[in-house]
This record gives C-alpha cells, sequence and structure tokens, in this order.
C-alpha cells in the first residue's frame, strides 16, 4: 500500500456510432401570415445560423396613426376568427356590422389605449437575442422567453408579438436590414415546426 505503483495504461475504447442532425432555417414569414406555437411544444429549435450570443437592440417611440394602424390591421382577423365561431361561413369578408364597429371602435377605444401606454411607456428598449425578449421603459422591465411567445403576427409595417397576456407590436422602422433578417432567423427557430397561414 505504500509502494508506488506506476498508472496502468488506458484500454483502447471502442468506436460508438455518430450521428449528425442538420436543421433546415424556415422561410421568411411573408407579410398576412401568422407562426403560432403548438400546444405542448418541447423546447425551441434553435437554427445554426442565429447564434445564442447574437442581440438585437432597438428604442421605439410607438406613434398614435401607427398604433391605429395596427389595430385596423390586426383586429379583421380576430373578428373573422370570432365570426366563424358563431356560424359564419369561411372565405367570405366581414359582415357589415363588424366592419361598422371596426371603424368606431378603433379610434375611441384605441386612441385613449395608446394615450394611457404613451404616458406609461413613453420609449420602450428592447433587448432581443436567442433566449427571448426584454422591453425596458419608465414602467419597468417585462421579461418574456420564446417559450412564452405564443404567435408573431407579421403585419404590413410591424411585428405584433402575442405573448400569453398581452402583445408587443415591433414595427419594422426601428429595425435595420440586419436586424429584421436576425429577428426573422430567430421568430424561425421558435416556430419551426409550426406554421398557419390566415386568409
Amino acid at each position: 500500500m505504500l509502494v508506488p505503483q506506476h498508472p496502468r495504461p488506458v484500454a483502447r475504447r471502442r468506436e460508438v456510432a455518430e450521428m449528425t442532425l442538420a436543421v433546415r432555417q424556415a422561410a421568411a414569414i411573408e407579410p398576412g401570415h401568422v407562426v403560432e406555437a403548438v400546444a405542448g411544444a418541447s423546447t425551441p429549435v434553435r437554427c445554426p445560423d442565429a447564434p445564442a450570443e447574437e442581440t438585437i437592440r432597438v428604442t421605439v417611440v410607438y406613434h398614435w396613426r401607427e398604433y391605429l394602424a395596427v389595430l385596423r390591421e390586426f383586429m379583421p382577423r380576430q373578428m373573422r376568427d370570432w365570426e366563424g365561431s358563431r356560424g359564419r361561413p369561411p372565405g367570405r369578408g366581414l359582415s357589415w356590422s363588424s366592419r361598422l364597429a371596426m371603424a368606431v371602435l378603433v379610434p375611441l377605444v384605441g386612441t385613449p389605449a395608446f394615450f394611457l401606454k404613451k404616458r406609461r411607456l413613453p420609449v420602450c428598449r428592447f433587448t432581443i437575442d436567442a433566449r427571448g425578449i426584454e422591453r425596458a421603459a419608465r414602467g419597468g422591465r417585462l421579461y418574456a422567453d420564446w417559450d412564452e411567445v405564443v404567435a408573431v403576427h407579421r403585419l404590413q409595417d410591424a411585428w405584433l408579438v402575442a405573448l400569453r397576456d398581452g402583445a408587443m407590436p415591433l414595427p419594422h422602422r426601428c429595425f435595420d436590414a440586419a436586424q429584421r433578417a436576425t429577428f426573422e432567423r430567430f421568430i424561425g427557430a421558435r416556430f419551426s415546426d409550426a406554421g398557419s397561414s390566415v386568409p
């Protein structure tokens, strides 16, 4: 026990079969389309060309007309779903009552909602990476993992990131070309297994 012993040589290890997995990047989302999470989806698949260290930082100051434009573009989709749940055949346009309600409600409800939000969040600073989205404003910080993002609606001039308890509009004007491409890669990584088009 007190006699030093030389270490024994390690036996030659047996070769083990290896498997390589390639992930194909999802195509960019076209305007008028939506990607949605699958119920009970596992952790997001990360695209190889969206490294974890890649970060987008943008500052957003919302404008009143822009806010109403997001509502006008997004609300018809919600109204179509609502009308469909009440038996209206798919493929038909919005009923006149829904169009009238939208024409009245968007400015009537959207305007005070915008100014209340503007008072609470005059300037929003977003930090977006492969882990999630953080919004810092005077009202505090909000952080959402990509797992908490249930849908991303791509509108004409903005992305509308829908969370389980709210939504964040991200205007395209605040992103440069490289940031927009990176953000779309993050979306593709989150929703690589799911996608449904909106008519």
